[in-house]
């Protein structure tokens, strides 16, 4: 059931900003996590409680009591359970604002929501972690505060448990898994609901942790601080209780952080999808209301959104991976600086060949100058080629000339019979003038326009033109 009320104009700008912000952090932290399996893989495993030492950082492997029982506030008793979580819901109405307006749904809710028309409800059952003061695997005690589970939690089936008088008072019945409180039989507006969660004990465990004053307490080996660290579950805390025997426990932890980071990063790079698609929305919201172009600016928003969540995403997901493996980033570095240096010195050596080629063709060491009075050369003879320099090849020419700084008097003195210094084919002159701006270092931009224009000049066609390039570029 929805109303859209009013429509209003919101600020996705800012709240998109926010997002992708958000989203990158929590990818970049969820690389740099704390790696509790390698933490736990280094405890020092011990046999006998007396064999302990303070401040040591352990992993004991031992017998848990199966029929500890820990008692309840709706149910009587749990029995063989290391955590029971009790969650409670109330079924009330869910507003929803946003850019298109608000809207109203009823459905089930941990905490009732605060608006007008949940204003005569009230929430009664409460939601509730039930633990013990402490463990205990074998002759080891371990204090329960901060306690890291891996092993998934199960539900428990509502007819296996027994309720108290308070749970009787109250009228609970079965309804699938939860007890269901029917405080409003006309349209169910205000009921409860409970249903519980444990993690069953396991007849062996093993503790990976620190030991101190007399039991096996948290060892903050990272200090974690921040909502984003909250949020992604990253604690810097290795004090593990898992089902198994080392060896067993040791690969559920890895599995556990594995499946972690791996559900992280497609959320977080959804969030930025998301991110994006509103923050685009938000620029071109002005468009929507254009027939024909509103629906297909708002699909190309979704689109381009969902283009840079990934590769923003997947950049935030590398760099920290990275950040997270000195070795590996040590590799990538050497990697990158002996490219380029590979790069530059192969580039170094071709430029010292066509060097070599240019001096063998003018029979000594051409200077910085000589070699491009020796390109205008060229450029001349192939502008004269059909007998007459047009206005725009002297332009080209005078252009050329200013930008090298070759003087007034050597630019007439050329022009005044460019066949005199070059007596070959158009062909020959191109690939000269190829040679000699390779001679200088790679063709940049400029060049390659002039001699595209060159080639014209001479009539040499682009494919020959792109055929000289190569054919340049091997000899060296």
């Amino acid at each position: 059931m929805a109303k859209v009320r009013v429509k209003k104009k919101g600020n996705g700008f800012v709240f998109g900003v926010l997002l992708i912000g958000a989203s990158l952090s929590g990818l970049w932290k969820n690389e740099t996590r704390f790696d509790y399996h390698k933490a736990a893989l280094k405890a020092q495993p011990v046999k006998a409680v007396d064999d302990l030492a303070y401040d040591q950082i352990i992993s004991y492997t031992g017998a848990m009591d199966q029929s500890f029982t820990m008692q309840g506030k709706y149910v009587k008793q749990f029995v063989g359970y290391l955590t029971v979580h009790r969650d409670a819901e109330i079924y009330a109405w869910h507003r929803k604002e946003d850019d298109d307006g608000v809207s109203w749904t009823k459905e089930w809710m941990s905490h009732l929501q605060k608006n007008k028309r949940n204003a005569g409800l009230k929430k009664q059952l409460r939601s509730k972690t039930f633990t013990p003061d402490h463990y205990q695997v074998d002759d080891l005690q371990i204090d329960s505060q901060k306690v890291q589970f891996v092993n998934r939690r199960h539900t428990l089936a509502p007819s296996t448990l027994e309720l108290t008088p308070d749970g009787t008072q109250k009228e609970l019945t079965i309804q699938d898994n939860h007890f269901y409180w029917d405080k409003n039989p006309d349209d169910q507006l205000g009921d409860e609901r409970i249903s519980y969660r444990g993690r069953p004990i396991p007849a062996v465990a093993t503790y990976f942790g620190k030991f101190a004053e007399e039991k096996a307490v948290a060892h903050q080996a990272e200090v974690k601080e921040g909502i984003i660290s909250g949020m992604i579950g990253d604690k810097g805390i290795l004090h593990h209780l898992v089902a198994g025997d080392r060896d067993t426990a040791l690969a559920s932890i890895k599995s556990h952080l594995q499946r972690t980071k791996t559900i992280v990063r497609i959320v977080g790079v959804v969030l930025c999808c998301f991110g994006w698609a509103i923050l685009f929305t938000s620029i071109t919201r002005f468009l929507f209301f254009i027939p024909w172009i509103g629906p297909a600016a708002r699909q190309l928003s979704f689109f381009i959104g969902g283009v840079f969540g990934v590769i923003f995403g997947g950049l935030a997901i590398v760099c920290g991976f990275l950040a997270n493996q000195p070795i590996l980033l040590g590799l990538v570095i050497l990697t990158a600086i002996a490219s380029i240096t590979l790069i530059i010195y192969h580039a170094m050596r071709s430029r010292m060949m066509l060097r070599h080629q240019v001096e063998n063709q003018i029979g000594h060491a051409p200077s910085q100058n000589e070699l491009q009075e020796l390109e205008f050369i060229e450029l001349a003879h192939l502008a004269e080629v059909d007998g007459v320099i047009s206005a725009d090849e002297e332009t080209l020419l005078s252009n050329w000339a200013k930008q090298r700084s070759i003087s007034k008097e050597k630019v007439a003195e050329i022009l005044s019979n460019p066949n005199k210094s070059s007596n070959h084919s158009p062909r020959e002159s191109v690939k000269k003038l190829i040679l000699y701006s390779m001679a200088d270092g790679q063709i940049d931009k400029v060049e390659l326009l002039v001699l595209k224009r060159a080639s014209e000049m001479g009539e040499v066609s682009q494919r020959e033109l792109k055929g000289l390039i190569k054919e340049v570029k091997a000899a060296a």
